[in-house]
């Protein structure tokens, strides 16, 4: 699994560099909850970071793949749904320093459960304002990087679909997009939870487990645990199938895309 997600990482890497001024610093600000999907995004970056580097060192070269210019940051935002959300803070801020990120948190004005599109939109809100700060602090390029994986996204695809969404809207989340002047970047969206938390297991470490997620009042979360177990008795596999479609329909959107801009310029 590490060798697919260093090549996303350097893919993506590349693409921000495509669009940085030259010798400007890229800025990667990784989101972590907690959970096992976040906290394995930053222990893979970690890794990743320290093979280009002994790689850099064994070559003896200063190439394309050098990350001197690479700035890698981790902020947590608290929801306080309730009071464990604290422990989720503190074991993301030790995780950050054992790994040697600079670590960065806010919490919600409310205390208390809110719906997911509250909680949502204040993260984010968070995370692009945190985004813009350090971008314009540092001169550099910026980015943000999310662990959403496989599961999320077909996750996504239901719930845009009961909401009636146009075929633009269920290509549903984009792995590498721009949003009010910055990227985000979502590298994870080919690989399963499972595969995540065998990893976590493996290097022998903990993660926050969110009671919310069970919380079938949430749409999400009834879909995940009630609806989704039985569409696989109708069809097995059900979600690799929504994943072939999915990536399809982003294909399509970016040839529209592409054609349109290319209408335009004649």
């Amino acid at each position: 699994m590490e060798a697919e997600v260093f090549s996303r990482f350097n893919f993506f890497l590349e693409e921000l560099s495509k669009r940085s001024p030259q010798k400007s610093e890229n800025l990667c600000l990784l989101a972590c909850s907690g959970g096992s999907d976040s906290l394995s995004l930053l222990l893979l970056f970690r890794k990743f970071l320290d093979l280009s580097q002994n790689n850099n060192q064994n070559n003896n070269q200063n190439n394309s793949n050098d990350k001197k210019n690479l700035k890698v940051v981790c902020a947590h935002f608290n929801h306080r749904w309730s009071p464990s959300s604290q422990k989720a803070k503190n074991l993301v801020r030790a995780f950050c320093k054992r790994l040697q990120f600079e670590f960065f948190c806010a919490e919600s004005a409310r205390v208390g459960k809110t719906n997911e599109t509250f909680a949502r939109q204040e993260r984010y809100s968070f995370l692009f304002s945190l985004a813009r700060k350090l971008g314009k602090q540092n001169n550099s390029i910026t980015s943000i990087w999310t662990a959403h994986q496989k599961e999320d996204q077909v996750e996504t695809f239901f719930l845009r679909l009961l909401r009636g969404s146009s075929p633009s809207g269920l290509k549903s989340i984009a792995p590498f997009s721009k949003r009010n002047n910055c990227f985000l970047v979502r590298p994870l969206l080919e690989i399963s939870k499972l595969k995540l938390r065998s990893f976590l297991s493996e290097q022998k470490i903990d993660y926050f487990a969110d009671q919310s997620n069970f919380d079938l009042s949430i749409s999400r979360n009834l879909l995940r645990e009630k609806i989704f177990p039985q569409l696989d008795l109708i069809q097995k596999n059900f979600g690799e199938k929504i994943l072939e479609l999915v990536q399809i329909l982003q294909a399509e959107d970016q040839f529209l895309e592409e054609y349109l801009g290319e209408v335009d310029q004649e």
